[in-house]
């Protein structure tokens, strides 16, 4: 019996298909509304994890020594610093107020559609950003690209 091995590419192409024939010939559910950003965050934690997020150009001067510590310096202070404050307006609002910070002004609305506290689609974001700071951390240990694996 032949065993099916499917790469990252076909893989790619079979669940466009399938939601292009879903919203072709089918009406889409609610709840595939909420889902799509949530997984969009999945995939963009995972393409920054294993180095398969995309980039303007790749030096192979960058993937040894000094050059290398300063290429992870330098990405670690943009992730940072442009993710810090979308993480730090998550939890506080103005005047360090969490009562009026994205995650709580969303506790009080609900999804019209399903009836489920938009609070549980919105505590997303910042989970995503929370796991992309893991990744940084784990970086500096070591990074192995998507082309080393």
């Amino acid at each position: 019996m032949t065993e099916w091995k499917l790469g990252k590419w076909e893989y790619l192409v079979i669940i466009n298909i399938i939601f292009f024939l879903a919203g072709t010939f089918f009406e889409p559910p609610v709840l595939m509304a909420l889902l799509v950003p949530l997984l969009g965050l999945l995939g963009a934690t995972v393409a920054f994890r294993t180095g398969f997020d995309p980039v303007l150009a790749k030096f192979k001067i960058f993937e040894r020594g000094a050059l290398r510590v300063t290429a992870a310096a330098l990405r670690a202070i943009a992730t940072v610093l442009f993710l810090g404050p979308i993480w730090f307006f998550c939890l506080f609002g103005p005047n360090f107020d969490i009562s009026r910070g994205y995650i709580a002004r969303s506790a009080a609305r609900s999804a019209e559609a399903i009836g489920v506290p938009m609070v549980w689609f919105t505590i997303a974001l910042p989970i995503a950003i929370t796991v992309i700071f893991i990744h940084l951390l784990a970086d500096f240990g070591g990074r192995r690209t998507a082309e080393q694996h």
